[in-house]
């Protein structure tokens, strides 16, 4: 992960680094387990909207993208990106089968939805 955190830390550019290259043929095996939905809540959410289809997916989007915006601004803690993230998608209007247009309303309510539950939260 040194490297990863070294990308990001440094991010646009890179820093010089003597770190050693990630070489998959060093490991032997790996080992996968499931993921805690209940602790990745926001894994959950995105699976949901892959299931559910639709329009589903362009609002976890468009509200994720406004949750992380709002969490990186300080307006929201870490813990409540999943909130906001759900609480688009069960306001937004689903359609089973959107065009582009209907898209690119669905994206601007879905972050509308997702900025009006933020400013709740700001409110309390």
């Amino acid at each position: 992960m040194r490297m990863p955190i070294l990308y990001a830390l440094s991010y646009p550019d890179r820093f010089v680094s003597d770190l050693p290259r990630l070489n998959l043929n060093d490991f032997k095996s790996f080992v996968f387990q499931e993921v805690d939905l209940k602790k990745f809540r926001n894994l959950a959410l995105a699976y949901s909207a892959l299931n559910e289809g639709g329009n589903m997916p362009c609002i976890m989007n468009a509200a994720n993208e406004v949750a992380v915006s709002a969490f990186l601004n300080g307006e929201i803690g870490f813990t409540r990106m999943p909130d906001v993230v759900e609480y688009a998608m069960n306001k937004t209007v689903f359609s089973s089968d959107p065009d582009l247009d209907f898209l690119e309303i669905t994206d601007l309510n879905g972050r509308k939805a997702a900025r009006d539950y933020i400013n709740k939260l700001v409110k309390k």
